[in-house]
Formats: structure tokens, sequence, C-alpha cells
């Protein structure tokens, strides 16, 4: 039968987009997967489809492109095992080189050996059908097993259950800077002075909280919380065994405080992030959205040979980092421009800069990648200097963006406005994602945090204010309430073990010389 010569072909190039459905259940609608599962099935049968026409044996084509599937998929994974066994490091290209040059002289031998394939095609349906069969009970087991008996617990709203209609509903911009470090940080560990950036936000009426610190050390965590205005507690599963993110996910695009402003008649508005977590597409206007999802490109294709081709013609790296470009420039450009209607707007805006890659020189200039990743902290590299020049190169153009972009929205008099500017972490020089012992943690939990009121009426706030808080003293403000605030807390967890958390409030204050 044809589909049992095409089997293991049509397996191999579905299987990289199921094997990243499988690790990431939790945080991954099988709609997401649907567009890279057509599109490396399309390109896997076009290529069986040429091979055919030349070769003239479905069988033998079908062996082939299985071959070439598998190598260019497990491409940088095959180069890591063949330079730890021969202590040889590939430059740019070489390997790229050397790969094709062994898949051309496999495809030879399948086409001399043509009447021997049979062996080799039941092999490649065995191996096929036992890798897809894993995949489908990982997915069985998952959706089988007590995932649903986890719970995040989150303390009582501090503005009850029915919200009372105010009379004056300012506009609202939530805008989310990541792995912004507070100014005393900066100057510290990058040698970079950000008074210039605060001073302006002083001179625009806003309060600058600079001695705070974010409550948690990544940004599913930190969102969670801040738009929730609660911490977070797991509940149902041992929490030193239970990682899924997909709680945390559903809290950011379905939090309490999106509840609480569409309750009371406000439009919600959210800018494509590129990172799963934050690209909120149910909100009533989403911008920027398209079938090429940056953080799920980066999943399915950091390991393929695509990823390490360089040249005039292909350069997918170039391709992401212009995308990405794109989009932190788009969100913060167009944010001023969003149509001003008679309802209010609550618009969450989550920038990935001045967290890694570092597409931005000083004055906006587009740095050249070797590789596009959204890798940073101890899964960067060992080249220190060169993360802290990239990186406050990178902040400081980020500044002067947000100086146009928050000019132009306070300029603006149509409505006001209320406008949050929070990292969701602070910067990644120091911090590692596993052990704690290796953290730099006051330079994790230091953060840029600043809050436009239009009344400048700033009654409650402080400097070692919290995100956590940010949105009980602006939804005061919104509800004329005077809601209890939190302690503000800070908690280390690794990216294994996101909800076993360890605090170091008392840490960080003893560093800092806090009581």
């Amino acid at each position: 039968m044809l589909f049992g010569k095409i089997f293991h072909t049509v397996s191999f190039a579905l299987f990289p987009a199921m094997v990243l459905y499988s690790n990431n259940l939790d945080r991954i609608d099988f709609s997401e997967i649907i567009f890279p599962l057509v599109a490396s099935l399309s390109v896997a049968l076009t290529l069986l489809w040429i091979a055919s026409n030349f070769i003239k044996s479905v069988e033998a084509s079908a062996i082939i492109v299985t071959i070439w599937l598998a190598v260019f998929y497990n491409f940088f994974a095959i180069q890591l095992i063949i330079e730890a066994f021969t202590h040889t490091e590939f430059v740019e290209n070489q390997f790229v080189f050397i790969s094709l040059i062994f898949l051309v002289i496999i495809s030879i031998a399948v086409i001399r050996w043509i009447k021997f394939l049979a062996p080799v095609n039941l092999f490649l349906n065995v191996l096929s059908s036992c890798l897809l069969a894993f995949i489908l009970i990982r997915v069985c087991v998952f959706k089988l097993s007590n995932s649903d008996l986890a719970e995040v617990k989150l303390s009582a709203c501090p503005f009850g259950s029915q919200i009372s209609r105010a009379c004056h509903l300012p506009d609202v911009y939530y805008i989310v800077t990541d792995s912004y470090s507070g100014n005393s940080i900066l100057k510290e560990k990058f040698g970079y002075d950000n008074s210039g950036f605060t001073d302006f936000l002083e001179d625009q009426d806003f309060f600058v909280a600079y001695n705070s610190r974010s409550n948690y050390c990544a940004t599913d965590l930190s969102l969670a919380s801040s738009l929730n205005l609660s911490y977070l507690e797991l509940k149902g599963v041992d929490r030193t065994k239970y990682n899924a993110g997909g709680h945390l996910m559903r809290l950011i695009h379905n939090s309490r405080v999106r509840s609480i402003l569409e309750e009371l008649g406000y439009r919600t508005v959210a800018f494509s992030s590129g990172y799963l977590v934050t690209d909120l597409k149910t909100v009533d206007e989403y911008y920027n959205g398209s079938y090429v999802n940056k953080e799920l490109l980066d999943i399915l294709l950091r390991t393929s040979m695509l990823t390490h081709i360089r040249s005039p013609y292909i350069d997918l790296a170039a391709y992401q980092a212009d995308v990405h470009r794109a989009k932190i420039r788009g969100a913060i450009n167009d944010l001023p421009d969003i149509k001003k209607q008679d309802a209010p707007i609550f618009a969450l805006i989550h920038i990935v800069c001045p967290h890694a890659p570092f597409v931005f020189g000083k004055n906006g200039e587009e740095l050249d990648l070797r590789m596009f990743s959204y890798i940073d902290a101890s899964d960067w590299g060992a080249d220190k200097g060169l993360y802290k020049t990239l990186y406050a190169d990178q902040l400081h153009y980020l500044n002067g963006k947000l100086k146009d972009c928050i000019g132009r929205l306070i300029k603006d008099k149509s409505r006001e406005e209320i406008i949050i500017l929070q990292a969701d972490h602070g910067s990644g020089l120091g911090h590692h994602y596993e052990d704690i012992k290796q953290c730099d943690l006051n330079e994790r939990f230091s953060i840029l945090n600043a809050i436009y009121l239009p009344d400048q009426y700033y009654e409650g706030f402080y400097n070692g204010m919290s995100p956590v808080n940010n949105f009980r003293l602006v939804l005061g403000k919104i509800l004329g309430q005077k809601p209890e605030l939190l302690a503000d807390r800070s908690f280390y967890s690794s990216c294994k073990n996101r909800f076993d958390f360890v605090e170091v409030t008392g840490f960080l204050n003893s560093v800092n010389g806090e009581n």
C-alpha cells in the first residue's frame, strides 16, 4: 500500500510540532500548532513528489526524505554530538556543508540499494509508530492525570464581587517592559545612568517607586500576580512535583483586573508580544497578530538546520529579528494611536525588551544575530561583558521610544489616562534559572515601577511598592475606594519548580539596608 511506504515520512514531518505540543500541553492549544503541522507536512510531501519523479520509486524517495527531515530538525543536537566525539568546533556553515554532503551520499546509497529497502522501510515505520504512540500516551496521561486538581489560590479580591460603576473612567495603559531593572542596579551592574529617563517620568508627573522589587522572578508568575491583585499559592498537588504553567497563562488572559474593568465598561486592547503567555487574543482589539508566533517558531526551529544556515538568501535569524523588532516598535509607536471611542480603554502591552534577544543598538541600529533566541540569564553564555553592553544599549534605545510614546499619550487631552510602566522582573546578567545560590537576587528583583495618574494625587503610593499592589492602588483611585494593601514580598523559584517558592524578602531587605 502507498500509505505504508510513506507513513514514516508523514510521521517525521509531524513529529516536531507534535513533540512541542506534548511538552507544553498546559500552555498550547492544539489550534496553535495546526499551521506548523500543515506547513511541515506540505514541504515533506512536496519533496516526496519531486524525489519520486526523479527516482521512480516511492519507497526509496520516502526513505530519503525521512532521513533529510530527521537531520534537518535535529541538526543542532547532531552537531553537538559530533563535536563532543571529535573534539572539533565547527565554524559557521561548516557543519551545514558537511551534513549536506553526508545526506547526498546517503541518498545515492539508497538509490543504488533500491532492491533492499523493504527492511529499512519496515524499521522506519515501526520506529515512527513507537514515537507516535509515545506522544499520544503522553497526551492521554496528561488529560487523565490530576492536573485538573491543581489550583492557583488567590487572596480575596479587595473590591468585592459587585463593582459599582464609577462616574469617571480614565483609559488605563499597562505597559510591561521585560527584564527592566531599577536605577541602582543599572548603575552598579551595567554602569548605566538611568536617571535621565526616570527624571523624564517625574517631569511628566509620574510617581516613580525607586525601591520597587518584583514579587516573582519570572514573567508568568509576576504578571499572574499583579493582574490578580494577589500572591500565588498552589493547591491540590505537591508544589515540588508540579510545574505546569497553564494556570498562570489563564490567570493572565482572564485576570481579575480585566474582569473588573470590563464590568465597568472598558474596551480591552492588547498587542502581540510573540510570547504565548501574554498574547491575549481574546480581547476586543488585538494588534500585530500573525500565524508566525515568534516563541513557537523559536522552539520549533531552534535546533534545526535552517536556524544555522547563514547566506544572502536564507537567514532565519535575520527574519526573526526583523519581526521581533517590528513587534516592539509597532506596539510602542501604535499605542497612542488607538482609536478613541465612548468606552474607556484597558490596554496591555508586554514589550519583550530590554530582555534578550538583543536586536537594537544604542541608537536603534539593527544588530546582526547569529541565532535568534529568547534565551537569557544562566543560559545566555559566559561573555558577561558583552551582555552588559548589549543590554545597556538596547535599554537606551527603548527609553527613547518610551519617552515618545508616553509624551504622545499624555499630550492627547481627548481622554484622561492612567499609565502603569512596570517591569515584570529585573535583568538576567546574574540570574540563574535553577540554583538560587548562584543567583544575584538583588539584580533580578529590582525593577522599574512608575505610575501616572491624571490628577497627580499619589496618596498611599510609596517608594517600595511592588506590582502586587499597583492595581490595588489604581483601581482604588478609579472606584473611589481605599483597598487594603498587601505586604511587599518577593519569591524565588526555579524554572523546573516554578511553584516551589522560596521567600527572599528578608535577604533583599538586609542587602539594601532596609528593616
